[in-house]
């Protein structure tokens, strides 16, 4: 798998709805994790997904598919805590919520050189983007948000290009005495093209 990336340029009325986005599933992440922590503090057991699923079932703010990814981002950051390779996950400030999940391509399509979601949360007109073709198989997305723009980010699937094999090769050697020698001791003489280009 690798990531391809194109930029978006929404207009004014797709930037709130994105904006507003973000600052939902910003909401939404400090609420997972304050019940996360409060479970954990109380008796040491950690909230399973499923569970927190369940107890923000119904959110209108955001997607269905959003919430369960923001879900998902909240439990991650917790196991990689317990496993020591990540510091304890924190809460999220204001503007500091930069990023929506697109779970798989069912949540999006990318035609003429548009970028179709959500249409019932007002982004059903496409948003403008450059910079990536339409995608035969395209998985899990990202619209991130920078200081830059907008942007899209796609996980898509690559074949292992094996190399060929060649039959017959040739090793050269550039010197000095000889313009070049290859392997099979052929060499061809200094061009010299300084030297016949000056006046005598």
């Amino acid at each position: 798998m690798k990531t391809i990336e194109g930029k978006l340029y929404p207009n004014k009325k797709e930037v709130e709805v994105l904006n507003g986005m973000l600052e939902n599933c910003r909401i939404l992440y400090n609420k997972v994790l304050e019940t996360k922590i409060e479970a954990y503090k109380k008796d040491k057991t950690q909230i399973s997904r499923y569970n927190l699923q369940t107890i923000f079932k119904g959110n209108k703010e955001i997607p269905a598919t959003l919430t369960l990814m923001v879900i998902y981002r909240v439990n991650n950051a917790f196991q990689s805590f317990f496993r020591k390779s990540h510091s304890f996950p924190r809460f999220k400030s204001f503007g500091r919520y930069r990023s929506i999940e697109l779970r798989t391509s069912a949540d999006y399509k990318i035609r003429n050189n548009k970028l179709y979601t959500w249409g019932k949360f007002g982004l059903n007109r496409g948003i403008k983007i450059r910079g990536l073709q339409e995608l035969n198989e395209p998985s899990m997305g990202r619209i991130v948000k920078r200081t830059s723009g907008w942007y899209l980010q796609v996980c898509v699937e690559t074949k292992e290009i094996k190399p060929k094999k060649v039959k017959t090769a040739i090793g050269i050697d550039v010197g000095l005495k000889a313009f070049l020698v290859d392997s099979d001791n052929k060499s061809v003489k200094p061009p010299k093209f300084f030297v016949n280009t000056q006046i005598r």
